[in-house]
Order: C-alpha cells, then sequence, then structure tokens
C-alpha cells in the first residue's frame, strides 16, 4: 500500500513540476511571482447522518448508530493565471488538503490526504476559432471504514474498506464561426478512475468516454437550430475480476458493466433576450444503446427529448428548469439501464452586497419516475429482481437547499458559513435526510 501511494504522489508532484517548469520557460512575460497566488484555508463541516445508514443497520448483531460526524480540514492552494497574448492564456492550480475525521466507524483512519490539480488552456487557432483544454486530476484518500459482510446473520466479522482513488478528466473543446450565421462545436470527455490495487474496490475501476458534436444556424437575433450526435461508452472492472454481485459471505456489491450509447438529432433554442443569458433549449432524436453483458439485447427509441429553461445571469440570479424523457445507464444494483422521465429544477440567489457581507442562497429539486428497468443477468437472484421489479413504476424524488454567507475582514482575509439540507425520498435505492454546517477562513497571500 505505501509503495502505491508513493507512486502516486510522486507521479502528481512530477507532473506539478513539469508543467510550471514549462510555463515559466516557455511563456515568460514578466516575473515569475506576477501570475501567481498563494493562499490557505482553513475550514470545519458537521454532517447528521453523512454515512446514509440504513434503519437498523447491523454490525456483529449490533445495531449501528446514526452518528454525527465532523471533519476539519486544512487545504493550501497554489495557482498560476497568464495571458500571453491575445491569442493565448492558460490557468494552472495545485491543492493539497489535509482532513480530519473526529468519527471513523469502527477504527477507520482518522486523517486523509487529498490531492487535486486544474489547468485550463484557451488557445485562439483562427480569429473565429477557439480551442480549449481542461484537465482535472485527483487523488483522494477517502474516509476507511469497517462493515460486515453479513449483517444479516452475524456470521462475518467487520472488515476494513479502502476507497482510495485517483482519477484524471480530461475535456478538449473546439468552437468555430463557419459563416455569419453558422457555428459547429466540438467537445469531449475522456476519464478514468482507478482504485488502490491492494484493496478490493467497493465500486471497480472506471472508464468513460464521450464525444458532443452540434451544428448550429442563427435564423436571426432571438432563434437558433440546428443538429446534434453525442456518443458515450462507459466500463467498469473490478480489478479483472469476474463480476461478483455477492461476495462469498453474502453481501452485494456493484457489479461489472459496460455499456455504449449513441443519440442524434434535432435541437432548437429560443434566446429571450439576445445576449445567451436566458435561452429555451429544445432537443429530441433517436438513441441507441448496446451492453457488454451478452444477455442484454442492443435497444433503440426514438424520442429521446429534453426541453430546458437556463437562466445564467439575470440580476444576480441563475438557474435551469428541464424536462428529460429518454432511457439511460443505471447505476443502482441490479439494473443496468432504464427509461425514465426526469424533472429537474435549480435556482440560485447572490443578494446584493451588504458592506463586506454577501449572502447567498441555492435550491435544487430533481423527480424521477422510473417506467421500465432492465435487470442485469449478472445479478444476483436474477429471476427475484426481475419479477419484482422490471415493468414496475417507482420515484426517486429529492431536495437539496444550501444558504451561505460570507465576509470580507480585508481584501485578502475571508470568512465564510453555510448550511445545507438533502432529503431524499426513493422507492428505487435508499432514502435519507441529511443536514450539513460548515465555517472557512481563507487567507490570501498573493
Amino acid at each position: 500500500m505505501k509503495i502505491w501511494l508513493f507512486k502516486k504522489r510522486l507521479t502528481l508532484f512530477v507532473v506539478l513540476f513539469s508543467i510550471t517548469s514549462v510555463s515559466i520557460v516557455a511563456f515568460g512575460g514578466g516575473t515569475v511571482l506576477e501570475p501567481l497566488g498563494v493562499s490557505l484555508s482553513v475550514s470545519a463541516k458537521r454532517t447528521d447522518n453523512r454515512d446514509r445508514i440504513p434503519d437498523g443497520y447491523e454490525i456483529q448483531c449490533e445495531r449501528v448508530k446514526k452518528e454525527k460526524d465532523t471533519v476539519l480540514r486544512i487545504a493550501p492552494r497554489i495557482s498560476f493565471d497568464k495571458r500571453t497574448s491575445e491569442r493565448f492564456k492558460y490557468y494552472f492550480e495545485y491543492s493539497p488538503s489535509f482532513t480530519y475525521h473526529d468519527n471513523p466507524r469502527h477504527g477507520g483512519e482518522k486523517r486523509e490526504w487529498l490531492h487535486s490539480a486544474k489547468g485550463d488552456i484557451e488557445f485562439n487557432i483562427a480569429p473565429m476559432t477557439i480551442f480549449r483544454l481542461s484537465d482535472l486530476y485527483i487523488w483522494n484518500g477517502e474516509k476507511d471504514w469497517y462493515y460486515d459482510h453479513d449483517h444479516k446473520t452475524c456470521r462475518c466479522m467487520p472488515e476494513t474498506q479502502k476507497d482510495d482513488y485517483y482519477e484524471n478528466l480530461l475535456r478538449p473543446s473546439i468552437h468555430t464561426q463557419l459563416t455569419a450565421d453558422d457555428t459547429f462545436a466540438l467537445s469531449g470527455l475522456w476519464r478514468i478512475k482507478r482504485y488502490e490495487k491492494d484493496y478490493a474496490a467497493d465500486r471497480g475501476d472506471e472508464d468513460e468516454y464521450s464525444l458532443l458534436a452540434e451544428l448550429m444556424h442563427k435564423m436571426n437575433r432571438n432563434i437558433s437550430y440546428g443538429l446534434f450526435v453525442e456518443y458515450t461508452a462507459f466500463d467498469r472492472t473490478r480489478d479483472g475480476k469476474d463480476a461478483d454481485p455477492f461476495n462469498t459471505s453474502g453481501y452485494p456489491d456493484i457489479i461489472d458493466a459496460g455499456v455504449q450509447y449513441i443519440t442524434m438529432g434535432v435541437q432548437a433554442s429560443y434566446d429571450f433576450l439576445g445576449d445567451g443569458n436566458y435561452v429555451l433549449l429544445g432537443r429530441t432524436g433517436y438513441n441507441y444503446i448496446w451492453y457488454e453483458a451478452d444477455e442484454l439485447d442492443s435497444d433503440g427509441m426514438m424520442g429521446d427529448s429534453r426541453l430546458e429553461l437556463s437562466l445564467h445571469q439575470l440580476e444576480r440570479t441563475n438557474g435551469r428548469l428541464g424536462l428529460k424523457y429518454g432511457k439511460e445507464y443505471a447505476d443502482i444494483f441490479p439494473y443496468s439501464s432504464q427509461k425514465n422521465l426526469t424533472l429537474f429544477g435549480n435556482i440560485g440567489r447572490r443578494f446584493g452586497k451588504q458592506g463586506d457581507l454577501k449572502l447567498a442562497a441555492d435550491v435544487e429539486y430533481r423527480t424521477r419516475r422510473y417506467g421500465r428497468f432492465d435487470i442485469d443477468p449478472d445479478a444476483f437472484s436474477y429471476s427475484y429482481y426481475k419479477d419484482k421489479y422490471e415493468g414496475k413504476k417507482l420515484d426517486r424524488d429529492s431536495i437539496w437547499i444550501r444558504l451561505s454567507a460570507q465576509y470580507d475582514v480585508t481584501d485578502n482575509f475571508v470568512v465564510s458559513g453555510f448550511y445545507s439540507y438533502e432529503d431524499m425520498d426513493s422507492d428505487v435505492d435508499s432514502s435519507y435526510s441529511e443536514n450539513v454546517v460548515g465555517i472557512s477562513a481563507t487567507y490570501r497571500f498573493l
């Protein structure tokens, strides 16, 4: 384990040093400190029901209490933000954070590290063509905890579950103005997630690729229409092991999964103000999905649709309201995919600054009706789940509220606090409610 951790951290620091050195040598244009930013944040967070333990859950025949959890975090941050010319600019950020948990369940680790590095590049290839590249790397020392493989019969002793992992997300995109009224955009995502090899991962290593191409024509100041094609591939494997949805002692794991789907169709938008801040977007098309599992048949459907009203920035308010219908990959045991109808919306409000005090409120709501289930044939007791769930209509509703305040003590010193509440009511997986309170202090040295 120590060798694995050393290699991952060494790789991270080599990448950071290389990018920083190349940036200074290649882009120069001023002193080294000119684009540099350095800050330090200290925060505390108190969570009720953080682990979302089901009612009546037992370990060694003793009911587990739904205990509150306090997390203390120290996070320095260093960044470079520089424009070398009218055509090129870049941003780089690195932040290690040390986290202390006051309530690691049944002997889990109290102290964990997280490293994150982010880089963005924007390059005007031609007067009407912009290329952007964004990369995010995360090494996460997740909170370790104990669990019982077979809590119903109490035949097994609790075992340590370590979910340390690293993840990288690469997002390239290009946008070009073909004519005065026609635009073409191409964007992609390459995501990998790898767990520590010395321990069996709860979820498994993940790979995901996606590509979206859009061709739009602007009819007038308000109306645009065009075509789109979207492709996504997702794969999860548990370190090369065979799919084993239940351990030998009987506890369910999320199984291996592989799925690909492509959607193509037409879309149109209406810009109410003509400035891109208040837009209604609609799209519909044909969706085709196929699976790694031979027992699941490929499936296509016409009418994969979305209608979304976006408010990007209007008098310090932003948000969106949308309705989506289609078939998508499911990440909830024992399902592989589902056709569903989703209503979603969120709104955020930044209130006027009162002296050095800033206030904000955010609300998000999502409700989803599952109309058809495809039960994975590798799932334990496949016939049982198929008879119990397939073809039935189930709901999953959630609401999330967050209130926050920020006070500028000085130009470089900021104190902030927040409260958030989440409620999940689900026929598909666990229902729960969660309250979180947090405070933080940040000092910017540069």
